[in-house]
């Protein structure tokens, strides 16, 4: 700045994060490319629900999720959520820690009955199912280390955050009505808690290969593994990975000072206010 600050002021701040041309193809002409916020979440909810072909609940899932969740070095194993174990393909059962079964990521009792069916698959990973069972229906929160149940809530384990939380934010974009940052974290800043997570665990070559299995499987796809620029575009910046021209959009009222990054057909990034006290 150009002049002294002596007082506290609130912060609002866009970039550029792609041009409209670098869109997955799945995404493009969808109204994505120069939208943010609500109605980009709008557009995207609708670019998730054309065509999409979600099969009914059972055992009929298991062979689409033996071939998304295939571990990735061993042979005829599932890699499982949480955990981050092999099991054998021919371990589904219904309790125990030998065997595996469905895990909702986003508890079925949140949304059926409400909206949806809880036989998304983008939603179900396979679990160990005594794990699957210690988790029940509680929410995601703070943990480190490995998975345990923590004060609050549920904690899925350091290399599996990003991958819960990406499973998350998809649900929050189809059932927007019943699925929400409140809904599926525990604290006080659910919203920082989610974003971090993600960035932090970032996609790796394991969720990308799951999306396109499920894109064959259901004809639609994870936006946030293929983009996962596109949280921040919803939910606003995550704070600790802002910078100076991040910082730059608009200054609070009493400065008058507005600047504008923004151009033509370019995604612009929304964060939310950020207060600076001098």
């Amino acid at each position: 700045f150009d002049q002294l600050v002596t007082k506290p002021f609130t912060l609002k701040a866009t970039y550029k994060v792609r041009e409209a041309g670098d869109l997955h193809e799945y995404y493009q002409g969808r109204g994505l490319d120069n939208t943010v916020g609500d109605e980009f979440r709008a557009n995207l909810k609708k670019r998730l629900d054309e065509g999409t072909k979600v099969k009914g609940y059972g055992g009929n899932l298991n062979s689409y999720l033996i071939d998304a969740d295939k571990h990735p070095t061993k042979a005829g194993n599932v890699y499982t959520i949480y955990d981050g174990e092999a099991m054998s393909n021919n371990a589904a059962g219904s309790g125990g820690p030998n065997e595996w079964n469905k895990e909702h990521v986003m508890p079925q009792s949140w949304y059926t009955g409400s909206v949806g069916n809880k036989g998304d698959l983008h939603n179900l990973r396979i679990s160990r199912a005594s794990i699957n069972s210690t988790r029940s229906s509680l929410k995601f929160a703070a943990g480190s280390g490995q998975w345990n149940k923590v004060s609050g809530g549920f904690y899925p384990g350091d290399d599996h955050k990003g991958d819960s939380a990406r499973i998350a934010m998809y649900m929050m974009v189809r059932f927007p009505s019943v699925i929400t940052p409140t809904k599926a974290f525990a604290g006080k800043d659910v919203i920082n808690l989610m974003l971090k997570w993600h960035f932090e665990d970032p996609v790796d070559a394991f969720e990308e290969r799951r999306n396109d299995v499920l894109y064959g499987a259901q004809n639609n796809r994870n936006p946030f593994i293929d983009h996962p620029e596109f949280a921040e575009l919803i939910w606003g910046a995550y704070n600790a990975n802002l910078t100076t021209i991040a910082r730059l959009k608009t200054m609070a009222n009493t400065t008058g000072l507005l600047i504008d990054l923004l151009a033509t057909n370019e995604v612009v990034l929304p964060v939310r206010e950020v207060n600076y006290n001098f």
